[in-house]
């Protein structure tokens, strides 16, 4: 599996937010749009870390992107995965594949946005504080025994984000469906010996193939109209 859980998330909710910003096709932007509403990933968290809100992140992306009105969330069934993401996604994994882990984790689709052309993610990034370096640097702290020892004390989370209801734009706090949790600090940090020698077993065709699979789930996933990404 390359997809943690807090990314299926991230992926579930860029499927609303296409929604709530007028459009049917998902891009990068929703991607991103999909990540700052995973409470407590890795990725709003590294975001926190580099001195970027992640509600005005929210708010420069829906000036750059949002159409003239919001569509119904009755059109989750049109919703699908654009070409755009693909490279993305595939960045991510990779980004995973780098550090050892098993699954591609928020923090490693937040690298993969900043370093993508042709979307507005970098530079709404970028006008936010984020760098590469602070991603680099955050990565590296969660990577310590210090940080999966305080993230497993803590229990925290990936969250739930909001809600965008009926497609109005008018989200409001989601309680429910918290399947992710226990997806927090311990989990997102944790770089075993047994992970990285796993992946060093396979083949760069082998991974190639592993990567166009799970970029086919998601696209299955967004063309199924679910709302919630399959185990």
């Amino acid at each position: 599996m390359l997809i943690s859980e807090e990314l299926k998330k991230a992926l579930a909710y860029a499927g609303d937010e296409a929604l709530r910003t007028g459009w049917t096709a998902v891009l990068p932007e929703h991607l991103l749009l999909g990540l700052v509403r995973t409470s407590y990933g890795s990725a709003v968290r590294a975001l926190l870390f580099c001195g970027a809100d992640p509600v005005q992140i929210r708010k420069s992306m829906d000036r750059v992107i949002f159409k003239e009105e919001a569509l119904p969330f009755s059109s989750r069934a049109e919703v699908r995965l654009a070409a755009e993401c693909e490279p993305v996604l595939r960045d991510a994994a990779m980004l995973a594949f780098r550090d050892g882990v098993r699954e591609a984790k928020g923090l490693h689709l937040l690298l993969a946005l900043l370093s993508s052309s042709g979307n507005r993610c970098r530079e709404v990034l970028a006008g936010a504080g984020v760098s590469r370096v602070k991603l680099e640097e955050f990565s590296a702290e969660e990577r310590t025994p210090e940080s999966v020892e305080k993230g497993s004390e803590a229990g925290i989370d990936s969250g739930c984000g909001t809600d965008p209801g009926n497609g109005s734009g008018n989200g409001t706090e989601d309680a429910g469906d918290c399947s992710g949790a226990g997806e927090g600090p311990s989990r997102v940090s944790s770089y075993r010996t047994a992970e990285r020698g796993h992946q060093a077993e396979l083949s760069p065709e082998e991974i190639a193939a592993a990567l166009t699979e799970q970029i086919e789930r998601c696209r299955a996933f967004l063309l199924s109209g679910r709302s919630k990404f399959p185990s």
